[in-house]
Order: structure tokens, then C-alpha cells, then sequence
């Protein structure tokens, strides 16, 4: 396509892209760096866990913070390959290697991950890298991922309900009684709540 929108073009290659690509990232990286030093004041983390299609599994580690003019920046400090099983103690080494490069260290002021069994080991075991944390206060859960986990563990209860009121709408709807009528189309919409809900 290039070739024919300008055929003079050329493409850097698989090897060279790779190269440019690190480049700009160690580029940004320093960017940062620079950028948090004039900062010195506390900074919150976020860190969350990924798998790609293949099952290669990622973390990706922000940091949010208010500058002197009340500017909230959030900032993408990396982006790590998990390398191994998603254990508390993998999580806290790659999270306080991440933390040690940028040097913010001694800047934290919280963390916050969903609410799986490795992220309180974490918590836990980041205390083994950076001795002064308080690790009851700042580890915060994502309030968004426990209503997600509320909401579908509802939606378990509330499907079995749904279904089973349908049938009942639809047996109603098929009786001979007049009084007793429910026209298809409240059927059909009870039904398409349903496929709603579920999804």
C-alpha cells in the first residue's frame, strides 16, 4: 500500500522497527524520569495484570499525582512481561524494580490493584524491597473491580430468576383463558432483558 501511495517510500525493516521502537521508549522513559524528579511530593500507583491472546501475561504500572497547580497527571511508567506464575512475590519484585528505575521509592502514597489473593501478597511481600511502606494503609482495592465481580455474581441469581419467570410468562401466554393472556411481545421483551442482562 505504501509502495503505492508513494513509491519511493521504504520501510524500515522487522529488525529496524524493534530498534527505533526501543529507542523511543528509553526516549520516554528518561522523559519521565526527569519529570518525577522535579516532583517531591507523594504519588499513587495503580498495577493490573494482563494476558495477550498467546497467554504471555503483562503488568501495566501508572502513577497518578497532583502537581503544585493542581494538574492530576497520570502517567504509564511501565508496561512488564510476568514472566512466570502471578505470584505476590513476582509482583512485588517487578513492581519495586519498576519504582527503583524512576527512583519514587519513597514516594508512595498508595497502591491500587483489583482484588485477587496475589495483589494482598504483593502488598506484603513489597514491604521485603521497601522496609518504610505501611502496608494496612496504602494498599487500596478497585472499587470498580468488586462491583463488577457484585454485579456478576447477581446476574448468576438473577438469570436463573429471569429464565424461570419467562417460562412462567410463556406458559401463561399459551392457556386457553382470555383473562389469562399475556400477548408474545412482553414475553419477547422479557426475554431480550434477559440477553441484556447476561451480557
Amino acid at each position: 500500500m505504501y509502495k503505492f501511495l508513494n513509491p519511493k517510500a521504504t520501510l524500515p525493516g522487522r529488525n529496524q522497527m524493534k530498534s527505533l521502537t526501543l529507542k523511543t521508549f528509553a526516549a520516554a522513559q528518561q522523559t519521565i524520569k526527569s519529570f518525577l524528579k522535579t516532583y517531591n511530593s507523594k504519588i499513587s500507583f495503580t498495577i493490573d495484570g494482563w494476558s495477550s491472546f498467546n497467554m504471555k501475561g503483562y503488568y501495566g504500572i501508572t502513577a497518578h499525582f497532583i502537581d503544585k497547580n493542581w494538574k492530576l497527571h497520570c502517567i504509564l511508567l511501565d508496561f512488564v512481561p510476568a514472566h512466570g506464575q502471578h505470584t505476590g512475590n513476582a509482583i512485588a519484585k517487578l513492581f519495586f524494580e519498576v519504582l527503583q528505575f524512576y527512583d519514587v521509592t519513597k514516594c508512595i502514597q498508595g497502591i491500587t490493584t483489583d482484588n485477587t489473593n496475589s495483589n494482598f501478597t504483593f502488598i506484603r511481600e513489597l514491604q521485603t524491597h521497601i522496609s518504610e511502606i505501611d502496608t494496612k494503609n496504602i494498599h487500596f482495592v478497585c472499587f470498580a473491580h468488586i462491583l463488577n465481580l457484585a454485579a456478576r455474581d447477581f446476574m448468576k441469581i438473577l438469570d436463573s430468576e429471569v429464565e424461570e419467570t419467562a417460562n412462567i410468562l410463556t406458559d401463561i401466554s399459551d392457556d386457553d383463558d382470555d383473562d389469562c393472556q399475556v400477548p408474545p411481545s412482553s414475553v419477547r421483551k422479557i426475554h431480550s432483558l434477559a440477553k441484556k442482562l447476561k451480557n
